[in-house]
């Protein structure tokens, strides 16, 4: 599944997914997309502090795949070779 779905399709298992509050939009710094996940306790809470959000969303859709890490080790010979990971 990709892009924005109805909030009503979201999962309710404690995954983390990003949701858009649109009563939030227009606020500087931004707080309309966020990363939330389902609270049995007190429903949408934010996946960073776990603080339970005031607010509805109306859509949502699964995180991104995280970015390609690139790191530098080191080689049997002591010189630096690339490791590619995603």
């Amino acid at each position: 599944m990709s892009g924005w779905q109805p909030i009503n399709t979201a999962p309710r298992d404690g995954s983390t997914i990003v949701a858009y509050f649109p009563a939030c939009a227009g606020k500087h710094p931004r707080q309309d997309v966020v990363a939330v996940f389902w609270d049995s306790k007190c429903g949408w809470a934010t996946a960073y502090s776990g603080a339970c959000v005031d607010a509805e969303p109306t859509y949502w859709m699964t995180l991104p795949n995280a970015p390609l890490v690139v790191s530098q080790r080191t080689g049997r010979d002591g010189l630096g070779e690339m490791d590619a990971r995603s």
